[in-house]
């Protein structure tokens, strides 16, 4: 396995240019399920044990990582939860992945080939859920990187494809809800929506 995340974070290329991209569902899974899983419990904890620069500050004061620091009846539904939000995510991205690769007419593979490469750079790259404060922004800059170039080798397209695949759905995603963001607090300003969201007559003009 660690020669697997060394080959996949940095070697990519070389790594998926001879991949299996059939009958290979059930082992990429169980890759991205192990290491998503250990990795996301451990540097949770990690991140709680360690002391942030604004510990003594509001609002970080109350506002410790998900899961634990609730009890036990917290961490141990976080621990349950973990592998479920791995197995579900890994495949809802990959199923936007692919049809967005469908669409750019850079889909040569099956949607194997698409989970695949998804499951083995998230799992791989999830090491870097280790690293406090700063883990999680490097293991999401790193894996798009290492999926572009996956999808690329893959599925025999090029990276200009494979990145318009990796990269459009996010920004649709964030432009839809700062979209709904704006309708939302349209709607509360002129009142139209004050009578369902109680909440907001508390805001302010």
């Amino acid at each position: 396995m660690w020669e697997t995340i060394k080959v996949v974070l940095l070697h990519p290329s070389r790594a998926f240019a001879n991949m299996r991209v059939e009958n290979c569902l059930g082992q990429s899974l169980l890759y991205a399920l192990i290491l998503g899983s250990v990795c996301g419990i451990i540097g949770d904890a990690l991140q709680s044990a360690v002391p942030t620069p604004f510990a003594g500050a509001a609002p970080f004061r109350q506002a410790p990582p998900i899961g634990f620091g609730s009890g036990r009846t917290g961490v141990a539904l976080f621990i349950v939860l973990v592998p479920v939000i791995v197995v579900v995510g890994t495949f809802i991205v990959s199923g936007i992945t692919h049809l967005a690769l469908m669409i750019v007419d850079g889909a040569n593979e099956g949607f194997e080939a698409t989970f695949s490469v998804m499951a083995y750079c998230g799992g791989s790259a999830a090491i870097f859920g280790l690293i406090p404060f700063c883990g999680s922004w490097v293991m999401g800059v790193w894996s798009i990187v290492v999926e572009i170039i996956g999808l690329a080798r893959t599925h025999r397209t090029s990276a200009g494809k494979a990145a318009l695949a990796v990269l459009v759905p996010p920004v649709v995603v964030v432009v839809m809800g700062c979209c709904v963001m704006v309708v939302v607090v349209a709607g509360i300003r002129s009142g139209i929506l004050s009578p369902v969201m109680p909440w907001s007559r508390n805001l302010p003009p």
